[in-house]
């Protein structure tokens, strides 16, 4: 699964925190229309996938880049999506420091 999704969208390959040790602020939008483009052979692979969204779009939070239309597209990927990542959804929700992980805040809205 790994070695596919980082074939797929011309990632680093790595079998544990894909998703972190891929992040990367500058390609959040980018990672956003991966996710919504995407059709899963292994189901865990919107799991990495949403990872490697909420992840990007946090150090984006925090570095003042994310627009507002990817927080919108963040808040549609939870919306419409959440039932295909639950481990991640629950992950991130349990964060309580929302300094650090300010993310939660659009995970959030498109949960409840």
């Amino acid at each position: 699964m790994y070695e596919r999704l980082s074939q797929l969208y011309d990632l680093s390959l790595f079998e544990q925190d894909w998703g972190i040790c891929n992040a990367n602020s500058a390609r959040v939008g980018e990672f956003i229309q991966f996710f919504l483009g995407h059709e899963a052979i292994d189901p865990w692979e919107w799991e990495e996938l949403a990872d490697l969204v909420f992840e990007s779009a946090n150090d984006a939070i925090r570095e003042g880049l994310l627009t507002h239309e990817q927080e919108t597209q963040i808040i549609l990927i939870v919306t419409e999506h959440k039932d295909k990542f639950p481990n991640q959804l629950k992950y991130w929700l349990a964060f309580g420091n929302e300094i650090e992980y300010p993310v939660k805040k659009l995970i959030e809205r498109g949960y409840w």
